[in-house]
């Protein structure tokens, strides 16, 4: 009997010492999670073979100076991202994609940004899947993100 008392005020000693060295848990600093990029559009490059897409949203004109974008795809075939395009905040608007003006309108308070699709997945079948998303970086930390 006493044994077994033993045992157990043993145990208990060793749960309740390492809960003392422990960290609360309202101390154990978390990442905070990254907003999300809103108003991201994809669709067909205008005057193209059907390889490239057109990414658009809409610029922060109270980025901070640092802040960068960084473009990503990837496929369904080829698994992971693929990193197409970092850029500043201030560089490539909707003003830096040449089209005659009947096919485009970008503005100056956009991002637009073209990725060749046949010059990262080579020639891909008709009715291909593929997934892009951008990220915001801000003195190197993760601000915000699209959804895929």
């Amino acid at each position: 009997m006493i044994k077994n008392k033993l045992i157990l005020l043993i145990i208990s000693t060793v749960f309740t010492a390492g809960n003392a060295y422990a960290k609360p848990a309202a101390a154990i600093k978390k990442p905070a999670p990254a907003a999300v990029l809103a108003g991201l559009t994809a669709g067909d490059m205008p005057y193209d073979a059907g390889e490239a897409v057109l990414l658009r949203w809409p610029a922060a004109p109270d980025a901070a100076p640092g802040t960068t974008y960084a473009v990503q795809v990837s496929s369904a075939e080829a698994a992971g991202w693929r990193q197409v395009a970092e850029f500043g905040a201030a560089e490539k608007t909707g003003k830096d994609i040449e089209l005659p003006f009947w096919a485009w309108n970008g503005a100056k308070n956009e991002h637009a940004v073209k990725v060749e699709l046949n010059n990262l997945f080579g020639d891909f079948p008709p009715g291909s899947v593929f997934n892009v998303k951008v990220s915001v970086m801000e003195k190197g930390a993760l601000k915000a993100e699209s959804l895929p």
